[in-house]
């Protein structure tokens, strides 16, 4: 259990992390290229004496994972613009509720059942993001004031986050390899990282100072081991069915309760509702 506190708490870390780049003027962008980097050499680290190249260059896995790079570059990108310009309970929660397009898929390409309460869960979830994005009438939230100014972010970024839930879960069924593969993440993390590099190269945004580059170096640190002590929850003979609904309603619980007491992140009456059935959905879909 220790262990997956552990990864909870890192998660819940790189989400607070992104809620405050900009207060200290930092770029973004670069952190992220940077964070990936320095998460790949990690993983390199841990599988140093075993990586053999001849077997990756041949893996089921790497196509996946060389898409599954540029878009975790481009999701963990509009996932922290989303916590930026909207706010951290906002933004913690989308991500998560990604989970209903893997249950699909899952439904309708391997056949696999889904109960009736994981039905009343994927719809709650709709009736929540639909609750969520709808425009408020109370112009005195800033909250409010971002959401309707920004609402494709939300919905990029649960879109982002259910294609990556998706080529996982494809590659867990068609290799049996994914998370749990650490020269699968080493080679994730250097594809995200090389993709951030050309994308920003042709877009100008690079800028390698040394802000940028230690808070890259701390992000890089954090992320990796929210992932490796998910691995090690999972091999500490703790059940999948208890790890991710801990870890995905602990972070979106953590997000929207530090988003509010920690930065004042006001909701009107429609979006408490909203976020209610969001939690409740996430719930039913994790623990049915």
């Amino acid at each position: 259990m220790f262990y997956l506190l552990l990864s909870l708490f890192f998660n819940v870390v790189i989400f607070i992390a992104f809620k405050l780049f900009p207060k200290y003027e930092a770029d973004t962008n670069t952190i992220i290229v940077v964070n990936y980097f320095i998460a790949a050499t990690l993983s390199f680290i841990y599988v140093s004496d075993s990586i053999e190249l001849a077997s990756i260059t041949k893996a089921s896995w790497l196509p996946i994972a060389i898409c599954l790079g540029f878009i975790f570059y481009i999701s963990f990108l509009i996932i922290s613009m989303t916590i930026q310009k909207i706010g951290l309970s906002i933004g913690s929660l989308f991500p998560k509720m990604s989970m209903i397009f893997s249950i699909l898929f899952a439904f309708i390409v391997y056949g696999e059942n889904i109960s009736i309460l994981r039905w009343v869960g994927i719809m709650l979830a709709v009736l929540g993001i639909i609750l969520l994005l709808y425009p408020g009438k109370d112009q005195g939230l800033e909250l409010e004031k971002n959401l309707r100014k920004h609402w494709p972010l939300p919905l990029l970024a649960l879109i982002g986050s259910g294609i990556i839930e998706i080529l996982l879960f494809v590659v867990e069924k068609e290799s049996g390899s994914g998370m749990a593969n650490v020269e699968f993440l080493c080679f994730l993390f250097l594809t995200a990282g090389f993709v951030g590099i050309i994308i920003s190269v042709f877009r100008k945004n690079l800028n390698f100072k040394f802000k940028e580059i230690a808070l890259g170096f701390a992000l890089g640190i954090i992320n990796f081991y929210s992932i490796y002590f998910l691995l090690f929850a999972l091999s500490a003979n703790i059940d999948a069915s208890i790890v991710f609904p801990f870890l995905n309603i602990g972070i979106i619980v953590c997000g929207i309760i530090i988003g509010l007491i920690a930065f004042n992140e006001k909701l009107s009456s429609l979006k408490i509702f909203g976020v209610s059935l969001s939690v409740l959905a996430v719930v039913l879909i994790l623990t049915t």
